[in-house]
């Protein structure tokens, strides 16, 4: 949605029934200033709901309801329990829906530098990248390491 700029003009105050301001602005200019500001009607737009919205909440809120019902009304359990929706549908349903794949890492013991880059270096291997290997210096161990990067 295209945003559009309204032009308002600021008027520079000026002190009342003669009484001096406590700064001096007699340097300023008593020109009107014009700046340009996006219109206030539109941000209101864009933060509140759309008709659109208001469905996808109403959908929302009827699957809610009708869980709470067959939860705790009896009547609704014995006939309704089978017809009502467990997931509420989203853009990305079906991709949530599938069974995700899980390596977990194997950490073993951390108290030495070497055991901590073994660790590090083994967790690498589930991290999609491109492989480059560099040499890197490590003064706790007083020599180079290739460091996957």
């Amino acid at each position: 949605m295209a945003t559009e700029m309204a032009t308002m003009e600021v008027e520079v105050p000026k002190p009342k029934g003669g009484k001096r301001d406590r700064i001096d602005c007699s340097n300023l200019c008593d020109q009107v200033i014009t700046t340009q500001q996006t219109d206030p009607g539109q941000i209101a737009a864009s933060l509140l709901p759309t008709p659109e919205d208001d469905v996808a909440l109403h959908d929302n809120i009827c699957v809610l309801m009708s869980r709470i019902l067959c939860a705790h009304v009896e009547f609704f359990k014995i006939n309704f329990e089978d017809i009502v929706d467990t997931h509420i549908k989203h853009e990305f349903y079906d991709e949530m829906s599938m069974k995700s794949i899980v390596n977990p890492p194997t950490p073993k013991d951390e108290n030495t530098t070497e055991k901590i880059i073994g660790n590090i270096s083994e967790m690498q291997q589930y991290v999609p990248m491109v492989e480059m290997m560099k040499e890197v210096y490590v003064p706790s161990l007083k020599r180079t390491a290739k460091v996957q990067l």
